[in-house]
């Protein structure tokens, strides 16, 4: 026996020019399969050239995204609003939220040497010699404690001062993010300085310094050897020569920006932090 079809019964309200016909009652049983509908004419918002009419999820009617889309200024995304509740996409630059996690070996509550060495060992820096070594942050973070070794006393005024520095997008330290005081190059233990200091993802040099012009220098835990190709220099190396830091000399008081380093050297400063 063939299915029966169902009929309906539409009222159409009078045209306007503008709008579209769309269903402004609820479905009435009628008798023997015919329902009836009240259909009337919907204002259509207002559209752009290429945009398609569609049905939204809430029912109403509307236009889709621009099937031709327009030009856009270079490193812009189409995508939603970077924070808050959801929104028709725009084009925009990227955040931080926007990249997938690094793996997230800086781990809260742990400390760790901002730069690996297989070769550690104790020696006395120039006076006023900054020796940078990179530090990669592979995620946001907030620094808690700056440190350093000292092995063997300097005279009296002898302190080393620690800092961090941002990179300059060309694998060089650059910019100054923070100074983060001294530790005392009288006293021969591992010492840290207090910090509260918010770091981005990326690569930072984490500089030290030995200051106070001691007639004694303090000899302190030094990393002497490369083991990431970080550093570089212009001319062809020495034979047998390797470099893990670079420095800048005649550096005395509070640390600054950089504008021009020294050069390359073998023994940066055994530097740590605590990651909170």
């Amino acid at each position: 026996m063939a299915a029966k079809l169902n009929r309906e019964d539409v009222s159409l309200g009078a045209l306007v020019a503008g709008r579209i016909p769309t269903d402004t009652s609820t479905t009435t049983p009628a008798p023997t399969g015919l329902v009836s509908r009240a259909v009337d004419w919907e204002v259509l918002p207002s559209g752009t050239s290429g945009q398609v009419l569609t049905t939204k999820a809430d029912g109403s009617i509307g236009w889709s995204i621009n099937a031709a889309l327009a030009a856009e200024s270079a490193n812009l995304v189409l995508a939603g609003p970077a924070s808050g509740a959801a929104a028709v996409p725009t084009f925009r630059a990227l955040t931080a939220a926007d990249v997938p996690a690094f793996p997230q070996f800086l781990t809260s509550g742990l400390y760790y040497f901002t730069y690996p060495s297989q070769t550690i060992i104790a020696t006395t820096i120039a006076n006023g010699s900054l020796r940078l070594t990179p530090f990669l942050v592979p995620r946001p973070v907030t620094l808690l404690r700056i440190g350093a070794e000292v092995t063997s006393v300097g005279s009296t005024g002898a302190v080393v001062r620690l800092g961090i520095f941002a990179d300059n997008g060309s694998g060089q330290p650059s910019t100054l993010v923070l100074d983060a005081g001294t530790i005392d190059g009288t006293s021969a233990t591992v010492q840290e300085i207090v910090i509260s200091q918010a770091l981005a993802p990326g690569l930072y040099w984490v500089g030290a310094v030995t200051q106070g012009s001691p007639s004694t220098l303090p000899t302190v835990r030094v990393m002497n050897d490369q083991t990431m190709q970080l550093i570089g220099q212009a001319t062809i190396p020495a034979a047998g020569a390797f470099f893990s830091c670079y420095y800048l000399n005649s550096v005395t008081g509070a640390l600054a920006s950089i504008s021009s380093l020294g050069g390359v050297t073998a023994s940066g400063y055994r530097t740590f932090v605590k990651v909170q």
